[in-house]
């Protein structure tokens, strides 16, 4: 009967990771919020919801960033670290999150994917928890739709 373990082992990990992620997740809104007034002390020129209700927009943002976030740090960074040295997969994770953005409206932009990209590798290098990144993703981009909806479209 020692091998019988009744499925306690996944809940008790589940609650390890979102203490972890509770004590985490302050920092990440912190590091959201810099990132995203960045963003727009950047591109306060380049809105690209204009005309967009705010409900719809903050819908695309929020399904954008998780999708992000699951991609470039969830499978690539982490699948890349297994393979290469940990800070090469963060340097290629930020490169290819980078490129979604590059012919887009200015090179302002490009800059600003690079900053985003480069934090968010950054951050999930230091701690390898996606669910961290996608908050700090999602308030980056939200503190950023926020500033640009109050100052911009009044």
């Amino acid at each position: 009967m020692t091998g019988i373990t009744y499925g306690l082992e996944e809940p008790i990990q589940f609650s390890i990771a979102s203490k972890r992620y509770l004590k985490s997740a302050p920092l990440m809104i912190v590091i959201g919020e810099v990132v995203g007034v960045l963003g727009y002390a950047l591109l306060c020129d380049h809105y690209a919801f204009r005309g967009v209700p705010i409900l719809q927009a903050v819908m695309a943002i929020v399904t954008f960033a998780v999708a992000e976030e699951m991609l470039f740090r969830g499978m690539i960074q982490r699948q890349a670290a297994r393979v290469v040295h940990p800070i090469v997969a963060a340097v290629l994770a930020a490169a290819l999150y980078t490129t979604i953005f590059i012919g887009h409206t200015s090179a302002l932009n490009t800059s600003f994917a690079l900053v985003a990209g480069t934090v968010l590798s950054v951050v999930y290098y230091f701690k390898p928890h996606v669910l961290l990144t996608t908050t700090a993703n999602i308030v980056m981009k939200l503190s950023y739709f926020g500033l640009i909806a109050t100052f911009i479209l009044r």
